[in-house]
């Protein structure tokens, strides 16, 4: 196996024998890396400073949820971590800093950035979509985002989606957005993506972070 994640954190276990147990495996042949899904960067930061005392290896990536639209609320309880929204620009800039790998979940709000929503359509396809997709992402300021990618991908003629998506790939983290592609042209556009350049002051205008 190429990468071997933790799912969620319990912090009241101690790290040292987890990271133990993981190099044991990775010794065996078994995994080759192994990360931390939903793990603070404290913990992470923990788990690597023993392996580094130790003569071990170390978490290889981290999977907290990111994307354009901040989450209000968590989609499966507090122990689901995202590091999307000013309250988290320390960590994004921690990890930007030291440059570790970021395998974001979610990087389209579980559709809410799909562009399939808008807010003239909502109450009509509300129905369509899982709960949480309004329940974590649906605010004043998300609706602001969707409609600031609406506007950009008029002018850069390419679809609501692929903006939200180009906002994640194009961000200073070492970061790999994880998104689904339920067709071939789902997958193709997702593709088209890496072609699409944001400045850093549409960044910033999409994220509401421009003054």
């Amino acid at each position: 196996m190429d990468l071997w994640m933790f799912h969620r954190d319990d912090p009241e276990v101690p790290v040292g024998p987890l990271v133990d147990e993981c190099n044991r495996q990775v010794q065996a042949g078994r995994i080759h890396a192994y990360g931390g899904s939903n793990w603070s960067l404290e913990r992470i930061r923990e788990a690597n400073a023993y392996a580094e005392a130790n003569g071990l290896t170390g978490f290889a990536c981290t999977s907290p949820n990111y994307s354009l639209a901040e989450q209000v609320e968590s989609p499966w309880g507090p122990d689901c971590l995202t590091i999307s929204g000013p309250a988290n620009r320390g960590v994004r800039e921690a990890l930007t800093a030291e440059a570790f790998p970021v395998l974001s979940w979610s990087s389209l709000a579980r559709g809410f950035l799909s562009g399939r929503i808008t807010r003239q359509n909502v109450e009509e396809v509300r129905a369509d979509f899982e709960e949480h997709v309004f329940r974590c992402y649906e605010s004043a300021d998300n609706w602001e985002r969707l409609a600031r990618a609406e506007r950009l991908a008029d002018e850069k003629s390419v679809s609501v989606a692929q903006i939200a998506l180009a906002f994640v790939l194009r961000q200073p983290m070492n970061l790999f957005a994880l998104v689904a592609a339920y067709s071939e042209e789902e997958a193709m556009a997702n593709a088209a993506t890496l072609d699409i350049d944001l400045t850093p002051a549409e960044l910033a205008w999409l994220d509401l972070a421009d003054g």
